[in-house]
Order: structure tokens, then sequence, then C-alpha cells
């Protein structure tokens, strides 16, 4: 029995695809004929202006609808970084600083301000807007319809007037069949021919009501937003004007337990050289300043005296910088020098020994330590993680926006399944769907199963509403 129902559906699929073929080959028929002369084709200027305003009108509402939801993004974006930089603003606002609290008052304001504005431009904007765009795709099928109406009344009224030119010899039964389908045409096309005459003038004339309505929307919310939005920021502005005073008193001043002095200061070079080799006074080297030696001698207790004039002979001694001196002047003049002699000729400054290097006691060696594969996350890190947790309400309208075109979709009547489009096609003809790959679109009868092509379907784009037909192929079912 189910093979059997599957053959007659089958069947039936197989003869209406059949009888839509015979019609638009027909239909090209007449065409052809019509534009090489063969045959009369019915013109209505009017309705072809009609027809024109009408399109001008759906480029205009789908260019609107476009940036209008761009705009709207954009304002609710706003109000995710507003959010956001108030939650920064309080955290940088120390608590001992005054107003902290009118601050806070005055951030929720502009939260509220932001998020008004936003509701005033989807209830206000958005959502009239969008049914005023919904109504173009019906009219717009209704439009292609009448056409392929008004081709079947001229092919049917060329018949019988071909056949009416036989006289005598026409054959009565084809004649009579004739008239019927003449008539039976006429009406269809009659018929959609009056409402759309109507219509199609009324919604033209329907779109400066719409715009003014729409723009003093837009206009007067931006308007209340800005005037509270300027009072509130202003208000704040005060509130740092009364911080940046306090500052200036030094209330918020660090206090630094003693002043800071440089040690040491020293600007000659030949000075420089004094305290470098004065540094070390166990070394016991002399030291001469204005023409005169002077010698550091270390006792045993650790005090140091210093020894000027002829002492220094005796100390020479024991330094083995003078005594080098002293054994090149023994061996110039074979005499001893004297003190006066030195004093007539100052030695040199031996260069400042380094001191001795110090034996520092081996450390034991440290034991390595386990490393954890986990490491500990860095400031920057944690600071990079707070504002993810504060864009997290951006990722909760998304989804309400889809729980609202879930409703959206389950109000539309007749949908029998959604396909997802898997390629990008471009419109060839007035009836036909033109999206973009990724789009979803929802599956809908025929108005007229009689129109239905083989691998063809009729949907309405979810973004959109647009309805028209498809390819199957460039699609896949979800």
């Amino acid at each position: 029995m189910a093979d059997k129902g599957d053959k007659g559906a089958e069947k039936s699929f197989l003869a209406r695809t059949a009888s839509i073929t015979t019609k638009r080959a027909k239909r090209a028929q007449e065409k052809v004929m019509q534009k090489l002369g063969k045959a009369n084709e019915t013109k209505d200027l009017t309705f072809d202006e009609f027809v024109t305003n009408f399109n001008k009108q759906q480029s205009a509402a789908q260019r609107l609808h476009k940036e209008l939801k761009n705009y709207y993004a954009c304002i609710r974006a706003m109000l995710v970084a507003n959010d956001a930089f108030g939650e920064a603003v309080k955290e940088v606002y120390e608590p001992d600083w005054p107003g902290r609290d009118k601050l806070i008052q005055y951030l929720e304001e502009l939260h509220n301000q932001w998020h008004e504005l936003e509701e005033k431009l989807h209830d206000e904007v958005i959502v009239p807007l969008t049914a005023y765009q919904s109504q173009f795709p019906d009219i717009k099928a209704r439009i292609n319809k009448r056409g392929r109406k008004l081709v079947d009344y001229d092919r049917y009224r060329h018949n019988l007037e071909t056949l009416k030119a036989k006289g005598k010899t026409a054959d009565l039964k084809k004649l009579t069949q004739a008239e019927e389908e003449y008539n039976e045409a006429k009406s269809v096309y009659t018929k959609l021919h009056a409402e759309l005459y109507e219509e199609l003038p009324a919604l033209f004339d329907s779109r400066i009501g719409y715009y003014v309505s729409s723009f003093q929307s837009i206009f007067t919310a931006e308007g209340v937003f800005h005037r509270e939005a300027a009072r509130t920021k202003t208000q704040m502005n005060d509130l740092m004007d009364g911080l940046i005073h306090d500052m200036s008193t030094g209330i918020y001043t660090t206090k630094r337990p003693y002043p800071v002095q440089s040690e040491n200061q020293v600007s000659d070079s030949d000075d420089t050289d004094a305290q470098t080799t004065s540094s070390h006074p166990e070394s016991g080297d002399a030291i001469v300043c204005n023409d005169e030696a002077v010698i550091l001698e270390t006792n045993d207790d650790g005090t140091v005296n210093q020894i000027e004039g002829k002492a220094a002979v005796g100390a020479d001694a024991t330094n083995p910088f003078l005594q080098s001196d002293q054994d090149e002047a023994d061996t110039v003049g074979g005499e001893t020098v004297t003190s006066q002699e030195s004093q007539e000729k100052p030695k040199p400054v031996p260069a400042a020994r380094p001191p001795p290097p110090q034996v520092k006691p081996e450390r034991p060696a440290v034991p390595n330590l386990p490393v954890s594969r986990q490491q500990p996350q860095a400031e920057g890190t944690e600071s990079k993680g707070s504002p993810s947790s504060e864009e997290s309400p951006p990722t909760s309208m998304p989804q309400a926006e889809g729980e609202k075109q879930e409703t959206t979709t389950a109000e539309i009547p007749g949908v029998q399944y959604k396909v997802r489009a898997a390629y990008k096609y471009v419109a060839e003809d007035d009836d036909e769907l033109s999206f973009e790959k990724g789009e979803i679109i929802n599956v809908v009868e025929f108005d007229d199963p009689e129109e239905q092509d083989e691998g063809w379907l009729m949907g309405i784009l979810e973004l959109s509403g647009i309805k028209g037909v498809f390819p199957a192929n460039f699609t896949k079912p979800i």
C-alpha cells in the first residue's frame, strides 16, 4: 500500500511538472511571436509606471532597513562599551576620593539613558520598518503573476481570433473550447489587474508618512538622550574639578619619611683620584696634596695616624711605592734624599689599588623544586580577563535576538521546513530570490501548484522576509 501511495504521488508530481513546463513553453512562444509582430500584445503604460514606482520604493525600503539595522547594532554596541567604561571608572576611582557615591549614581543614569535610547529605536523604528517592508514580497509576487496571466490572456485571445478567422471551416468544438479558455484567462487577469491598480498607487503614496514617522522617532529619541547625557556628564565633570582642587591642596600627596640627599658629590677629577686612593687606608699609600706628602699609617688597634713632612721618610721604607721612588733617587744622585728635596720635587701619585678580593664561603646547592605545569596567571592576563566578563551582556543579547527570530519564523504560516544556502545565488528573474551563502530560507508552498517547476522551491528569506522562488540545488535542508 505504501508503494502504491508513493507511486501515485510521484505520478502526480510528474504530471504537475509537465503541466507547468508546457505552460512556460507556450508563454515563451507567445512572447516570441509578440516580439516578431505576429501576435498582439496588451500594454498598459499607466500600470507600467505603477510598477516602476513600486520597484523604486522597494529598493529604497531595503536600503533604509539595512542601514537602520546597522545603526541599531551600533547603538547596542555603544551601550555595552559604556557599561564597560563605567566599570573601569569605578575601579580606578579610589574609595577615599570625594564624591565616589555620586559618580556611581551618574554612571547608572548614563546606562539608563543608553538603554532607553536602544528600546525606543527598536520599538518605534525597527519593528515598524520590518512590518512596512514585509508587504513588498507579496505584492511583488502578485505583479509577476499578473504578468504571466497577461501572456495567457493574449495567447488565448490570439488563438480565438485565429479560429474565428477561418469562418465556416472552423471546428465548432475547438472554437467553443477556445472561447471558454479565453473568458477564463480574461477573468483571472482582470481581477489581478484591478486589485493591483488600486494597491500600487496607495502603497507608493504611503511612503512619505512612513518616512516622516520613522525619522521623527529617531531624531526625538536622540535629542532627549543627548540632552540628558550632556547634563549627566556636566555633573561628572564638576566632580572631577573638585577632585583636582583637593589634589592641589596636598591632601593626596604621598608622605616622604626623610629628604633625599646625594652623598659625596664630586666634580673635580683630582678629588676623585684622591678619594679613590684614601678609600683604602690599610694599604699605606701616600697622598700628595699641595706639594706635601701625606702618609696614612694603620695601627694595631685599627686607628689611623697621619704623618707629614720629614716623618714621611721613615714611612717610605714600608711603602713599596715610595721605596721605589727612593731607590731611583739613590741611583741618580748616589745620596739619601732629604725631606726638603722631596718637597721641592713632588712625587707622582700612584694608581689606586683594587681592594683585596674577599673569599666568600661556598653555599650548598639549592635543590630543584618541582615545576608545576599550570603556571600562575600573570597580572596582565587577569586584567584582560575582567573585560571579557564585562563583555558577557552582548553574548546574551544576540541570544535574545535569536529567540525573537524563532518566534517570528514560527508565526509565518505554511512553513514546511528550512534550508540553508550552500552557495550564493543572484536572481535572474523578478520572482526569484537573491541570497548569500549561509542565509536561512523558510520553504513554503506555491500559491498556484501549477507554477512550480522541477528543481525550484518557493521560500521566504528569514532575515528580510522577501518571498520568491529559488533553485533547490543551491541549498541544503537544516
